[in-house]
């Protein structure tokens, strides 16, 4: 193995489409354990393996360009079926363009995030080629190395270890809890707004909505330029609480109700300026850019909807992820749908009658989603339709409804407008085709 000794001898091998060669003889990676992903009538590329480390794998798709969103997941979901789910994909396209992609396993086990990077192959960027250098494995370490050990440094190179966000985010919230749980009156108001009895697990459950509100606010920020603000403008400003109230308001203005209107109406809650300017001090401290910066939209609501289920954290019991994933893949299983078709995937009709936080509905959007893009088509498309027409959650508790698109966002951020049927249970809700779901006895009915 050979020592790379600049940033110009990776860009000269990934210029020359040699990245066997730069991950094997310069990254101190093995030789591949797969063999070459077979030929895909249906697909314009054909994946053929280029390093493995341990239970690590690296794949270059060449191709005529990189494709799209659809295609590149049909190639993920074969090469993670049949070989390997770590895997660093490298479509390498014939017109230069680059794009290399870490599928990451979701928590709740039932899909992936892609995380990915674009560039030329000509002109890869310094940031590119440090996180390449980041993966880089001596003969000294052989002898030690464990499978974890490869995924930890890998995921950290790419970004991607969301173990160190999970802390972050419970101890940021933890923080943010603090002061009012130092009010016994703001707690009892903070019990009020969250239909339950105030106290510590209202008021760490508040501390969540809030900050996963301000993470929220720092991507709308984006794509709302001179509308709403950012974490740094709003932090420069003072962050006092009519400056975040009045920024939490323009955003209603827009849409996002089901996430800042219970924000919003916590915030009212406060009464004492002390402990307002304490809380909302570690709201849009460094620990919310952190969060914000690393995290997808998608991300932040999975991290949120996993710290609103942990038993430990708010010593109450919600339906965990993995059983939502389970319950879900059963459900949508038997649904018989084409799944090419966009308006008979938007013309079902999926229903939790006691959502909760959303858990089982978050489960069931991914696993229709998964289904239509295996298909060949684009689930960001349909995003909005689904989330205004196909899910329906109802919950005799509407804090606990207020909450729910924590954790069921798909991760579409600039087409979703957040309406999407939730309310508290009065009544059945009017359906037509049905995948129910439920802690109980699981069923279908068309």
């Amino acid at each position: 193995m050979s020592a790379i000794t600049s940033r110009q001898d990776m860009q000269d091998l990934i210029s020359a489409r040699k990245l066997g060669e730069l991950f094997r003889e310069h990254l101190g990676w093995d030789n591949p354990r797969q063999e070459p992903l077979p030929f895909d009538s249906g697909s314009s590329a054909t994946p053929h393996p280029v390093a493995s480390k341990k239970a690590v794998d690296v794949w270059r798709v060449p191709c005529p360009t990189v494709p799209a969103a659809g295609e590149q997941h049909k190639i993920i979901r074969r090469i993670r079926k049949l070989y390997s789910l770590e895997t660093l994909i490298v479509f390498d396209g014939d017109d230069g363009n680059m794009l290399w992609l870490w599928p990451e396993q979701r928590p709740a086990g039932d899909s992936y995030k892609a995380v990915a990077y674009p560039c030329e192959r000509d002109a890869v960027s310094d940031e590119m080629l440090d996180r390449l250098t980041g993966v880089r494995f001596s003969l000294d370490e052989e002898d030690d190395l464990a499978v974890s050990d490869v995924l930890s440094r890998v995921r950290r190179s790419l970004d991607v270890d969301i173990a160190d966000l999970d802390r972050e985010v419970e101890n940021t919230v933890l923080d943010i809890a603090v002061p009012l749980s130092g009010d016994a009156d703001c707690s009892t108001r903070i019990g009020e707004v969250l239909s339950q009895e105030g106290g510590e697990q209202s008021n760490r459950m508040a501390a969540a909505i809030m900050f996963n509100a301000v993470v929220f606010q720092h991507h709308i920020a984006s794509h709302h330029p001179g509308m709403v603000r950012s974490l740094e403008e709003v932090r420069s400003a003072g962050a006092d609480r009519a400056l975040v109230a009045a920024e939490w308001d323009a955003i209603l203005k827009i849409n996002y109700w089901p996430i800042f209107g219970i924000a919003r109406k916590l915030l009212n809650a406060i009464y004492d300026d002390d402990v307002a300017a304490a809380v909302l001090a570690e709201l849009y401290g460094n620990a919310s850019d952190k969060v914000a910066h690393r995290a997808t939209q998608g991300l932040v609501g999975e991290l949120f909807g996993r710290l609103i289920v942990d038993r430990k954290f708010l010593a109450t019991y919600y339906t965990r992820p993995q059983s939502a994933s389970f319950l879900a893949e059963m459900a949508v299983d038997r649904l018989d749908v084409d799944w090419t078709d966009p308006e008979a995937v938007t013309s079902l009709r999926v229903a939790d009658l006691a959502c909760g936080t959303g858990a089982l509905l978050t489960a069931a959007y991914r696993r229709i989603a998964a289904r239509h893009e295996d298909a060949g088509g684009d689930p960001a498309e349909l995003h909005q339709k689904v989330m205004e027409e196909v899910l329906t959650g109802c919950d005799i508790e509407r804090a606990r409804i207020d909450r729910r698109p924590i954790a069921s966002q798909g991760g579409h951020f600039r087409s979703c407008s957040l309406r999407s049927r939730a309310a508290r249970a009065t009544a059945p809700p009017r359906m037509g085709r049905v995948a129910r779901l439920s802690a109980g006895p699981l069923n279908v009915t068309v």
